[in-house]
This record gives C-alpha cells, sequence and structure tokens, in this order.
C-alpha cells in the first residue's frame, strides 16, 4: 500500500470543516474491501475511486480519526497490496 497525505481547509456555510485526505494506492480488485470494511467503521472514512484502472483511492478522514485510519490501514497492508496480486 502507497500513500499520500494531504490536507485540506474546507468552509461549509459559515463553519470551518478541517479534513484529512489521505490517497493510497491498491490493488484495484480490492477497492470494493477497503470501501466495504471503512463503511463497518460507521463514518471513520470517505473513500473515493481517484483512478480504478491504477488504484488511486482518496480517504477523507476527520483529524480526530485520523489516528484510528492509520491504524486500520496497516492492520490490512499485507491484504490490500499496491498492485496486482500474482
Amino acid at each position: 500500500m502507497q500513500a499520500l497525505l494531504y490536507n485540506s481547509n474546507i468552509t461549509w456555510p459559515g463553519k470551518p470543516c478541517l479534513d484529512v485526505s489521505l490517497f493510497i494506492k491498491i490493488d484495484t480488485t480490492l477497492i470494493w474491501f477497503v470501501k466495504f470494511i471503512l463503511e463497518g467503521y460507521d463514518g471513520l472514512a470517505l473513500l473515493t475511486t481517484i483512478n480504478k484502472d491504477e488504484g488511486i483511492v482518496r480517504l477523507r478522514v476527520h483529524p480526530s480519526r485520523y489516528k484510528e485510519l492509520v491504524l486500520l490501514l496497516n492492520a490490512l497492508a499485507s491484504t490490500v497490496k499496491p498492485g496486482p496480486t500474482q
């Protein structure tokens, strides 16, 4: 799993909303799996597919839950590889 961290500061009708975006590259056949796992962690992160052919996804997470997301991704790292499995 390869990752790139990006911080964005977004304003929502008069209220600042801070989120952290994490771009990761995973096996394209496992995007559904990661999305399914994240849904089980109610509101942990929002997964958006950036490039389905290359397996690049964006994970948006609130800063207060960033550490929890990283722990989960580390636990999944042996399963979710950055490219097709042989």
